[in-house]
């Protein structure tokens, strides 16, 4: 008879995985990775992996039995995706943006960063068409951080232009997890105003 336990895999504790290498995407995504943030923001309300729950706890109201929580549940989710439409339209205009810098990389230095990627997930039970489209937001963003610091190390842009670069490019995600997250806090407090 065996007696070992057999431990889950990444798989089976995840609805879906993802890999960020960006120290700054993985601090967007959860905070408490690192043993202190790369770059702290007390003002966040939430991070990505707090606000993939919400969305969640939002989409599975859908097909409640009360019908107005349905409805509000069912116009919130169908804004949030819309919302992270957005968002990914952003990152297709700041890709559009680093393009100017690629004409500048003339390749004579070879630039060859150590990128360590971090597996990440949504866990398992917890998975939605939006909280995956949020995922997409994070490894298109992770892509989009790499090449831009990819572009500081070579000399293409200045260190200023690199944060205030990078600024820019998290603000629409970083927007999306502070409204989405109040959203939600609102939409339960009403939900159980409404089921009580």
């Amino acid at each position: 008879m065996n007696d070992a336990v057999s431990l889950p895999t990444q798989s089976q504790q995840f609805d879906a995985t993802f890999f960020l290498s960006d120290n700054f995407v993985i601090s967007l995504w959860n905070p408490e990775f690192f043993e202190q943030p790369a770059e702290p923001n007390k003002k966040m309300h939430g991070n990505g992996k707090y606000c993939a729950d919400v969305l969640f706890s939002v989409w599975v109201y859908r097909s409640n039995r009360v019908k107005m929580i349905a409805d509000v549940s069912t116009t919130l989710v169908t804004q949030f995706d819309n919302e992270l439409d957005n968002v990914l339209a952003s990152f297709h205009v700041f890709a559009d943006k680093l393009d100017e810098f690629k004409k500048a990389d003339d390749g004579m230095v070879q630039y060859n960063p150590l990128i360590e990627k971090h597996t990440f997930g949504v866990e398992v039970g917890k998975g939605c068409p939006v909280a995956f489209k949020l995922v997409r937001c994070f490894a298109t963003i992770d892509i989009l951080m790499n090449e831009l610091q990819r572009y500081f190390k070579l000399g293409i842009i200045s260190e200023k232009q690199f944060y205030d670069l990078r600024k820019d490019l998290a603000r629409p995600l970083r927007k999306f997890i502070q409204e989405s997250t109040l959203f939600a806090k609102r939409f339960h407090a009403h939900r159980k105003e409404l089921s009580a």
